[in-house]
Formats: structure tokens, C-alpha cells, sequence
């Protein structure tokens, strides 16, 4: 062998070895135990750009951890797959805080074309004092959106009418072919940003929707922050074309056909000091938070009901029941569909369960003792993948790796909400918009159920699709899409209505 290569085998098993060292003297012996896989400080960046979440869930099925640390060049993190030590974290949220990271999130999303107020603003969501702008915020913006309350009613009542257009149109052209995925994630991308931006919302053009596309995709691309001028260029392109045409809706008054819910935080942030072009790279934010997700579960849960004979018929018994019982006995009125329909509520649990996958994450802001045994060091990061707690035998039982709604139903009735389900995050610091974005998904999913008989194309069987995996996202994209055949129901055609939430 000749001497370069010995030198290149010294090299490579002596910086290895170095390596190892490091990470033995930089470790504190009360730390969570350090996981080391291939080569130290580089293999986990790798495995995590390119496993995503199902790197967390691979080294679960392993090693068991509750908590271990993995490290990168730099920079410390703390995985947690314990629910009881999450719940922890949970009850010491100033100490190990997701402030930080929403900064992180609003700072790169907004991008440097920010004023100085705005950047005032995106520091303020880093450290939230009483009485400032994110604080206030939550204050005006959250009662607006739990059940109930009519500004709730009014985004739901919207959403509705979109969403039965798009139904009715769909039914007109008879016995067709969708692709599942792609019809289901324009109808509520559409809905959802109809109901809250109004109707001059510019993401409701083509051009718009499909831009959106581009930048959600990249959007944990400028998380990394890695060379973002080389890595995220076509991102970034794309982020100031959405932001030219939000500036010009918020320029021409647009907002002012939206939902209160929409007027209440522009107005707010308006009273910040915030300008257009501040306000529209905020709205980025938020329309990830209402659309991102929304778009890839209601594909899970129709595919889950349709592709399940008993489960399918026992949803379209049970919605039949919220028909009028008036002159219009075969109006079915939706108003009522997360409370009357338990059997399509438990599965939207248990999809949300089985196919979400959010990784939680949060900044240490000073040495802490998580219960009371493991040191988490000031200035770490903790990581939370709900996946590995949604999958885990020890809470769910034997059956945790198989879909079945029925564990989420007691002698027929919904069974209180698990706190082992994380899709919307867990106690002050879950999702405001998850009642608007539940009860859309359950409309849509009832109106295709009771409209149409929903078929694999050519006959064919139900094959679950592959999950396409966005570490920011957390449902996966269906891969490839399920064409499916669609054939409008007769006898009774029904037809749907939203009154008045309950």
C-alpha cells in the first residue's frame, strides 16, 4: 500500500478519534447521554437532512432513549421522547422557552427587507414581555378563535361555501379521475385563505397558489440558514414576489372584505407601526400556519374513511343524522360536525395520531434539572418529535403502529382529548386555529363521503402512499398522489348547510 494511503487511513482514524474525545470532555456526566452514530458532530446533520423525522424514530426503535443528546458542530440538542418529560418542559416554559425559536422563524421568514419597527417587532417574539407587541397579541387575537365565539362561526361558515363550490363543481362533471392529494389541497388552500384574507386574498391566483408551492417547500431552507443567498435563491425570489402581492392587497384595502380574525392582528400589528410591506412578510407566517398543514392531513383522514368499508359506512350514518328536520330533510347542516359525529371525530384523532409528526423544538434559557436528573445546559436546544411519542407501545398499547379510530371511542362517544396527541402542540402554547382548521377538515371530508363513492382508478385496491417528509411540516405529503375514481351518489342527493355552531 503505498504511504499517502496509510496517511490518509492515520488521518481519517485520528481525527475520528479526536473527535470522540472532544465530545467525552465537552460532555457533562449529568447531561443526557450523548448518541453517537458514524462519524461525530457531521453524521447526525446528515442523517437528520436526509432520514427527517424518521431519524428520531429509527434511534427510538433502537436504543429506547427517554432523553439522549446529539451533537453538532457548536451546538447542543436535547431529544426528548418522554410524555412525561415533555410535560415537564411544558410547566417551565421560561426556562426552556419556544420564544427564541418563533424569532428565529419570523426573522427568516420576513427576510432582511425589514424596517427597523419590524425588527423590533420579530425581537419582541423572542423575549415577550407583558405588555408588548406579541403579548398583546395573544391577548386580542386568541378569544377571537375558541369554540364558540361567532368570529370562529364566521371563518368556519366561510371556509363552508368554498369548499361546497368546489364540491358541486366537482360533482358536475359526473363519473371523473382526481388526483386525491392534489384536489383536496386546492380546495382547502382556497377555502382556508378565502375565509380568512377575504375574496381579494391575491394567493387565491393560480400563479400565487403555485408560488406558495415553491416557498413553502423552502421555508426550512431559511431555517438553516445555510449560504441562503446560494442555497435558497429561487426561496428567496419567490418570498418577494408573494410579498409584492400581499403589499398591494393590503395597499388597496383588501383586508378590508376580511375576517375579523385577519383585521384583528393587521390592525394590531398596524398599531405597532408596522407598514405594508412589513404587515405582508408577516402574513408569510401565518399563512404557513393556516395552510401548511391543513392541505396534507385532509388527505389522510378521507383516505383513512374511504379506503375502510366499516368505517366509511359508520361516518355517512352518523353525518345522514345532522340532516334538517324540516321542509329540507335531505340538507345535511355542518355547523355541527365535530360534536354530533363522533366516529369521523375519533378519526380525525387517530389520523392526526398516526400520520402527524411535528418536531417540537425550544432553547434552554438556563441550566436546568429536568426532572431532576438530567442536566440541560443554558443556550442547548431541545427537540420534542411527537412522532416517536404518537408511536410509542407504552402509551397506545400493542396496536400503536396499526390505524384504529376505535381507541379514541368509549360506548360510542369521543373519548376527552389524549394529551399523548401533540399535533397541535399541548397546553398555553397550542395552535389557536386548530378548532377552525378541525372542523374544516371535517366538513370536507363529510360533503365528499355523503356526495360521492370514492374508488381507486381501474378497480384496483387501496395502497397506502409513501410519506413524503418536511422537517417544518407536520404531516407528510402523500407520494405519489392516489388517483382515485369519483361517482356522484343518488338517492337522496344531498345537499349541505351551516347554521349556527353549538
Amino acid at each position: 500500500m503505498p504511504l499517502y494511503a496509510f496517511l490518509l487511513i492515520g488521518v481519517v482514524v485520528g481525527t475520528y478519534g479526536f473527535l470522540r474525545v472532544l465530545i467525552w470532555v465537552t460532555q457533562d456526566s449529568n447531561e443526557p447521554s450523548v448518541l453517537v452514530e458514524g462519524i461525530p458532530f457531521i453524521s447526525p446533520l446528515i442523517c437528520m437532512m436526509t432520514e427527517k423525522q424518521n431519524m428520531f424514530t429509527r434511534i427510538w426503535q433502537e436504543h429506547r432513549r427517554p432523553v439522549y443528546t446529539l451533537r453538532l458542530l457548536g451546538k447542543r440538542f436535547y431529544v426528548v421522547n418522554s410524555l412525561s418529560l415533555y410535560q415537564i418542559i411544558q410547566h417551565n416554559t421560561d426556562i426552556i422557552s419556544w420564544d427564541p425559536i418563533k424569532a428565529h422563524i419570523a426573522d427568516k421568514i420576513m427576510g432582511r427587507r425589514v424596517s427597523t419597527v419590524g425588527s423590533r417587532v420579530v425581537k419582541d417574539f423572542g423575549s415577550p414581555a407583558e405588555g408588548g407587541t406579541v403579548w398583546g397579541l395573544r391577548k386580542t387575537i386568541y378569544p377571537l378563535i375558541f369554540q364558540g365565539r361567532p368570529q370562529l362561526d364566521e371563518l368556519n361558515r366561510t371556509a363552508f361555501h368554498a369548499m361546497a363550490a368546489g364540491v358541486e363543481d366537482l360533482a358536475a362533471k359526473g363519473r371523473t379521475t382526481i388526483g386525491m392529494y392534489a384536489w383536496l389541497s386546492h380546495q382547502l388552500f382556497v377555502a382556508s385563505l378565502g375565509a380568512v384574507y377575504g375574496p381579494k386574498n391575491p394567493l387565491l391566483r393560480p400563479k400565487n397558489e403555485r408560488a406558495w408551492g415553491v416557498f413553502e417547500q423552502g421555508i426550512v431552507i431559511l431555517m438553516a440558514n445555510i449560504l441562503p443567498q446560494i442555497s435558497a435563491r429561487k426561496i428567496i425570489r419567490t418570498r418577494e414576489m408573494l410579498v409584492k402581492e400581499l403589499e398591494e392587497y393590503l395597499r388597496d384595502g383588501g383586508q378590508q372584505e376580511a375576517s375579523s380574525f385577519a383585521q384583528a392582528i393587521l390592525n394590531h400589528f398596524s398599531q405597532q407601526g408596522l407598514g405594508p410591506s412589513d404587515l405582508a412578510r408577516g402574513e408569510l407566517g401565518n399563512i404557513a400556519g393556516i395552510v401548511t398543514s391543513t392541505m396534507r392531513s385532509v388527505f389522510w383522514l378521507l383516505y383513512h374513511v374511504v379506503s375502510d368499508s366499516r368505517l366509511l359506512a359508520l361516518c355517512r350514518t352518523e353525518v345522514a343524522q345532522l340532516a334538517r328536520n324540516d321542509s329540507k330533510p335531505e340538507e345535511i347542516d355542518l355547523a355541527h360536525i365535530s360534536t354530533k359525529c363522533p366516529v369521523l371525530l375519533a378519526a380525525w384523532h387517530e389520523v392526526q395520531r398516526a400520520h402527524a409528526d411535528p418536531i417540537f423544538s425550544r432553547v434552554v434559557m438556563q441550566d436546568f434539572l429536568l426532572d431532576g436528573r438530567y442536566l440541560l445546559k443554558k443556550g442547548a436546544s431541545v427537540l420534542i418529535p411527537a412522532g416517536v411519542i404518537h408511536q410509542d407501545s407504552g402509551i397506545w398499547g400493542s396496536t400503536s403502529l396499526e390505524f384504529d379510530h376505535e381507541r379514541f371511542l368509549v360506548d360510542g362517544k369521543i373519548k376527552q382529548r389524549s394529551s399523548a396527541v401533540l399535533t397541535f402542540g399541548a397546553g398555553a402554547g397550542m395552535c389557536p386555529g386548530r378548532h377552525f382548521v378541525s372542523v374544516e377538515i371535517l366538513q370536507l371530508v363529510a360533503m365528499l363521503i355523503m356526495r360521492f363513492d370514492i374508488q381507486p382508478t381501474e378497480g384496483g385496491k387501496w395502497t397506502m402512499p409513501d410519506k413524503h417528509l418536511i422537517l417544518n411540516v407536520a404531516f407528510p405529503t402523500p407520494s405519489p398522489d392516489v388517483e382515485v375514481e369519483v361517482l356522484p351518489r343518488a338517492d337522496p342527493v344531498w345537499q349541505f348547510t351551516f347554521t349556527k355552531s353549538q
